[in-house]
């Protein structure tokens, strides 16, 4: 199991600037998905921290309690919420009902990118009919010039035979 930076603020009852403080200074390991999705915590690295800390090490029960009923809330998140609720309090119902909101919020954004390249395609479907219609034109002018081209030759072979006449 993972935690967010958030979920461990709210479990060890301290702020979430806090948390990315023991983060910043290797007190706590974590994986930075990135700048948007922020650090993920790994349980056996939170566990490790907290048999670390004199203030947060009674918390390390919690956390073994917890992660069982968070196991259980990954396959039935809605039979699980009151019982987290009621057995393991400090805020476990809140981060099982954070990742359900994150697994949303995921698809959510993977629909709204799905939308948005939907329209870049439409776009440039549009922008490929407007190149070949242009190309369309454009052979039709090379024609025309051709043919121009093609008449301005036969003038001059005519011009060409008319002055080898007068000579």
């Amino acid at each position: 199991m993972e935690y967010t930076v958030e979920a461990v603020a709210e479990l060890l009852g301290t702020t979430t600037e806090t948390v990315r403080r023991w983060i910043r200074e290797e007190k706590l390991k974590s994986t930075c998905l990135s700048n948007r999705q922020g650090h993920r915590i790994q349980e056996a690295d939170l566990k490790t921290f907290l048999q670390s800390s004199k203030k947060y090490a009674k918390a390390g029960g919690l956390i073994v309690a917890s992660s069982a009923a968070s196991t259980l809330a990954s396959a039935a998140v809605s039979m699980i919420l009151p019982l987290a609720t009621i057995g393991a309090g400090f805020g476990l119902a809140k981060e099982v009902s954070k990742q359900g909101d994150t697994a949303k919020g995921s698809l959510d954004t993977l629909h709204t990118q799905i939308l948005e390249n939907q329209r870049l395609i439409a776009q440039l479907d549009e922008e490929i009919i407007l190149f070949q219609q242009q190309i369309q034109l454009h052979e039709s002018q090379k024609e025309v010039y051709q043919k121009q081209n093609d008449l301005f030759q036969k003038q001059i072979k005519l011009w060409q035979a008319h002055c080898n006449e007068e000579k």
